[in-house]
């Protein structure tokens, strides 16, 4: 829980670019469809820790309906990029679905994409800076607010 998250950054400017076009379009498709893609990646987060498995983390996305068009290789770099500090747990799963079980911060990604000021766990400074150059799109409008998942329990 003390580890920083973000251990891994896109190595040159080009890599860095498209990272940060596609967590800016990603946030712009949300807030387009008026999602809220915090709430939808709750419910796979039993005990709010702000972290799920990568496995978790694509079901989520998926819930939300408007990442359809994310490539594999833009979800390797998401699964990279958000995933947790190595170090942070005492045991690292292994085998050919090792990455399944990574944890990734949900938490940290969805304030990435749509700002709330909820509280997540401390980003290391390069993550930070990266997270920083992200385009900023208006979300929903006062008449209709983002869509949430919890008006359809």
């Amino acid at each position: 829980r003390g580890a920083a998250v973000g251990g891994w950054m896109p190595k040159g400017e080009e890599a860095r670019r498209e990272v940060v076009e596609l967590l800016g379009q990603m946030g712009a498709k949300a807030n387009a469809k008026y999602v809220r893609v915090v709430d939808f990646m709750r419910t796979y987060d039993r005990f709010r820790t702000g972290y799920m498995t990568y496995a978790e983390f694509r079901r989520g996305l998926e819930a939300c309906a408007c990442f359809h068009d994310v490539t594999e290789s833009e979800h390797e770099a998401l699964l990279h990029l958000f995933k947790e500090a190595t170090g942070a747990r005492p045991y690292s799963a292994r085998g050919p679905y090792a990455r399944d079980f990574q944890r990734v911060c949900y938490a940290c990604f969805c304030e990435a994409i749509q700002p709330s000021g909820d509280p997540v766990p401390p980003m290391e400074e390069g993550l930070q800076q990266l997270l920083a150059q992200i385009p900023r799109h208006g979300g929903g409008s006062p008449k209709r607010p983002a869509f949430s998942a919890r008006r359809l329990r």
